[in-house]
């Protein structure tokens, strides 16, 4: 098995695409715009199936290419339900103006934390943490030893608490939920700039109050 990053999108968001060589199945985590086709060609080099689109939270610069890459490949969708709203009416929660349009996308499986997602790619743990937006969650792939973090915490820093949906205070217990919660070894695939772990957080992010 193995994690094949991709960056797109004005923003430069993450992404991530979880392979299983054995299967020839995968599981995308997130889908920012302008990432249809390089997920798409990624597949075929791959020679395998996309299972699930599992989203981080609904953001658009996270979920702008979800229902084309869903048209495209049949995957099934994945969202906690209190971030569902975005991704059904995405051009009414931009923030600013856009000048491309994002298509709505009707989730398939709506998320409340603490599930754990069995697919023939891998299992994944739920962990809703929001403060970033309501229903953002953390995916947890065990048997990687890694957890998919979305905008919840970066390296070296926190996600943003200033948009519609953000707390700062729950955004504090969801990081700490998750730092204390992992090994200090797991890898953090975070949402945007470069990959971390719970143990270099733990010691130097300068935004975190550990409990």
């Amino acid at each position: 098995m193995k994690i094949i990053p991709v960056v797109a999108g004005i923003l430069e968001t993450n992404c991530y695409l979880v392979v299983n060589e054995t299967t020839r199945t995968a599981v995308l985590i997130d889908a920012p715009p302008e990432s249809k086709e390089i997920i798409t060609n990624k597949l075929k080099e791959e020679d395998c199936t996309l299972e699930a689109i599992l989203l981080t939270h609904s953001h658009w610069d996270h979920s702008a290419d979800v229902n084309p890459l869903k048209r495209e490949t049949g995957a099934k969708v994945y969202i906690h339900s209190a971030d569902s709203y975005r991704i059904l009416e995405p051009m009414k929660h931009t923030i600013f103006e856009l000048d491309f349009q994002i298509e709505p996308c009707e989730p398939d499986v709506l998320l409340f934390g603490n599930e754990t997602l069995e697919f023939r790619t891998a299992t994944f743990r739920v962990i809703h943490s929001p403060g970033h937006t309501e229903g953002s969650v953390a995916y947890l792939l065990d048997t990687m030893r890694c957890a998919f973090v979305g905008d919840t915490i970066f390296y070296l820093s926190v996600g943003r608490t200033d948009l519609p949906g953000g707390d700062p205070t729950l955004l504090q217990e969801s990081i700490n939920k998750i730092l204390n919660e992992l090994p200090e070894d797991y890898k953090l695939y975070v949402g945007h700039f470069q990959e971390t772990t719970v143990g270099f957080e733990k010691t130097y992010n300068p935004y975190l109050m550990l409990i």
